[in-house]
């Protein structure tokens, strides 16, 4: 039925509009709760008209119906790709819905993740580590992975990525190598996705922050931030599972 495909889609943009909320406020501390959205310009709280996720923005063009200040084009973005993953991961897993579910958290995650380490160059412990439980504790439940290869692939990813960690940043660089956010994010692909999604993640996710690194020399100097990198990776790991 083709009602199902555009319901996984509806719901993935009312995650992604709650996902922006993540992305605004965990790094500033704030609650993801309370107060409710508002204008971050003049702080007059949004209506739920205006809160519908991508039509809003369209219908607003972008500006707040009080102080008409500009709304970052980032929110319909992240709305509009949260649609589009949870779609392609109804599609892969409609036959275990579960297991999808299992993954839309996962790939929730990951966004979030993701653009919050593109502006702050820095990953929020709380979008990782419990959600490390989370992981295991799915795959424990569903049984769709080796629950033993995937306790494996999040404790070895850990202690060898740190491992590297250290050698780079004390002894080889002598900077900064790998952020700490960045081995709790391998852990929590592995908590998910076992070996293999560590593995698809570091192999595309290097590919493609090396390319991007030499299409965009200018705009990518010093603090490389690895998470967008490392969860299109992932993602694409999940596909391939």
């Amino acid at each position: 039925m083709i009602l199902i495909p555009i319901v996984a889609f509806v719901v993935g943009t009312i995650v992604g509009s709650f996902l922006n909320v993540i992305i605004y406020r965990v790094p500033r501390g704030i609650s993801v709760i309370k107060p409710s959205s508002r204008c971050p310009s003049c702080g007059t709280p949004i209506k739920s008209y205006d809160n519908i996720p991508i039509l809003s923005y369209l219908i607003l063009k972008g500006k707040c119906r009080v102080c008409g200040a500009k709304i970052s084009p980032i929110y319909p973005i992240v709305e509009s790709l949260t649609g589009i993953v949870f779609l392609l991961l109804y599609t892969k897993f409609h036959e275990s819905p579960l297991v999808a579910l299992k993954f839309m958290v996962l790939s929730s995650l990951l966004i979030a993740i993701s653009f919050i380490d593109f502006r702050e160059k820095a990953i929020p412990d709380a979008l990782t580590i419990p959600w490390i439980g989370v992981g295991l504790a799915f795959t424990l439940l569903l049984k769709d992975l080796p629950i033993l290869q995937v306790l494996l692939a999040t404790v070895i990813s850990g202690f060898f990525f740190w491992s590297l960690r250290l050698l780079f940043s004390k002894v080889i660089l002598k900077r900064e190598a790998l952020g700490e956010g960045d081995i709790f994010l391998l852990m929590l692909i592995g908590s998910f996705g076992g070996f293999w999604g560590v593995y698809i993640c570091l192999l595309v996710g290097s590919i493609v922050a090396l390319l991007a690194h030499v299409a965009f020399p200018g705009k990518l100097q010093g603090e490389i931030p690895f998470g967008p990198f490392l969860s299109l990776g992932a993602f694409i790991g999940i596909l391939t599972l």
